[in-house]
């Protein structure tokens, strides 16, 4: 038992009866080119909501006619249709042929192009939401993607903008993972060879420093003071020489001695002042030439004894030579402190700047990888959006399950498989409109001529347990006609 749908005045066909075999199954129109093969099935598409344009037969007295699953559509300078569809189908929606081979040689635009017709077949429309979550949120998403991104009206390329922003900043953040680790590279390169355990306190630094110089100063001046006394210590030299040599008095002690005799004799003298006055007066004069030889020795004496004390003082204060160079080393050594003081507390910052400059890096390159990751994440969304549950969307690639290899490309599985799950796919999508009812799907015929018959044993196989109805063509000889593959294909 089957349906049927009825072809009347359709282009080049008078009349033609295409039989729907219950519980599903592949409805093919045979018939030699240009005989009306490929209209028969645009006149089905058209009956189950597809979009093609029908011509009357010319020649026809009455009107063209498409009648069938509830429909009835009248062909003449319009198409007029009336009645209720009493089946599903994908006509309209989507070509089968566009994801079992969509006529693109690349296999990355191939995969794109049977996913945006996966995306018709499903009546996924663009919405930037819908990646949201893959971004971290909304607010991660604005900053990430492009304004004109969320624009574009086909998800297929929304998803493949947005890869393509995630990846853009990914890049982004890579090469600023790059610059930071640079930077610390370089920063650990200025400080090798500088021993941070050093002193680099600098108050107590410059301290010391000071204080080397404060006694250095001090030796210098004493030194300085030293060559002075040394000079008047040769100036006294010289005149204590010139005044021991000039010198003819007696010494004081012996002026001391004949003072102390005159001083007697005058007394002796005063008990006969009369007597003595001539004695005295001689006495007195010889007085006072013993005081004033008395005064100059002990002038003498005196100078002598300032310029031996003078003398004797520059023997005892200038330091010594070794003790002006400790110092200036002592200084050396505190300057040579300071410098290295600072340069430890540059290394020391520099250190501290590498740790910086490593977190941001690590935080750049977390951040980057957290893109590429969400990027990766667009694609999910895409698959979940269409639940291709047999294919699996990967790096653009929508990949296939082998028995034996594991993960294939879809597209470079047979034709007959990727007609399978091609198949699949649509009757799975055409079951979630009509539960209960008739489904038929139009066929395209190259993809059913370049199948062999086990292959197309299977499609009808398949058909059935899906409980769909294809609708294909072939070229043969003669007029169109129209039957069920299997009934005279055994």
């Amino acid at each position: 038992m089957s349906t049927t749908i009825e072809l009347k005045d359709v282009g080049p066909i008078e009349r033609l009866t295409v039989p729907l075999p219950e519980g599903g199954g592949i409805t093919v129109f045979r018939g030699r080119n240009d005989s009306g093969k490929s209209l028969s099935i645009g006149a089905t598409e058209r009956l189950c909501g597809g979009d093609v344009k029908l011509s009357q037969r010319d020649g026809a007295e009455e009107q063209g006619c498409v009648a069938g699953l509830g429909m009835t559509f009248s062909i003449g300078r319009t198409t007029r249709g009336k009645g209720e569809l009493q089946a599903t189908s994908i006509a309209g929606k989507l070509n089968i042929g566009e994801l079992i081979d969509p006529g693109v040689k690349d296999p990355m635009a191939a995969d794109r192009a049977r996913t945006k017709a996966l995306c018709r077949l499903m009546g996924v429309v663009a919405n930037p939401e819908k990646f949201h979550d893959a971004l971290g949120g909304a607010g991660a998403f604005v900053t990430i993607v492009d304004p004109d991104t969320s624009k574009v009206d086909d998800i297929v390329e929304m998803q493949r903008l947005i890869k393509r922003d995630c990846d853009t900043a990914a890049r982004t953040e890579e090469d600023a993972a790059e610059q930071e680790a640079g930077k610390a590279a370089a920063l650990r390169e200025s400080t090798e060879g500088v021993d941070l355990t050093g002193e680099d306190d600098a108050e107590k630094l410059q301290a010391e420093l000071e204080a080397a110089i404060k006694a250095e100063s001090a030796l210098i001046e004493r030194d300085e003071a030293a060559d002075k006394l040394a000079e008047a210590a040769h100036t006294a030299a010289t005149q204590l020489a010139e005044a021991v040599k000039s010198y003819t008095g007696p010494t004081v002690k012996d002026a001391l001695a004949a003072q102390e005799l005159a001083v007697g004799e005058l007394k002796v003298a005063a008990t006969n002042l009369e007597a003595a006055q001539i004695a005295h007066n001689e006495a007195r004069q010889r007085l006072d030439k013993v005081s004033i030889q008395t005064n100059s020795a002990h002038d003498h004496h005196v100078a002598i004894t300032g310029w031996r004390q003078t003398i004797d003082s520059v023997r005892g204060d200038r330091p010594t030579s070794d003790d002006i160079n400790a110092a200036k080393h002592d200084v050396y050594n505190a300057r040579e402190a300071v410098e290295r003081g600072t340069r430890i507390r540059d290394a020391k910052k520099r250190t501290a700047e590498i740790e910086t400059h490593k977190g941001k890096s690590q935080l750049h390159r977390e951040m980057a990888v957290s893109l590429r990751k969400a990027g990766k994440a667009t694609e999910k969304v895409l698959a979940k959006v269409v639940e291709a549950d047999t294919l699996t969307l990967k790096a653009g690639r929508w990949m296939t399950e082998h028995p034996d290899r594991g993960q294939v490309p879809y597209h470079e599985r047979s034709r007959g498989t990727k007609a399978a799950i091609a198949l699949d796919l649509a009757a799975r999508r055409a079951r979630e409109m009509t539960p209960d009812g008739m489904i038929v799907i139009p066929f395209p015929q190259e993809v059913w001529e370049g199948l062999d018959p086990a292959n197309r044993a299977a499609l009808a196989a398949q058909a059935k347990i899906l409980n769909v109805n294809l609708i294909t063509a072939e070229a043969a000889d003669g007029d169109v006609r129209c039957e069920v593959f299997g009934e005279d294909d055994q």
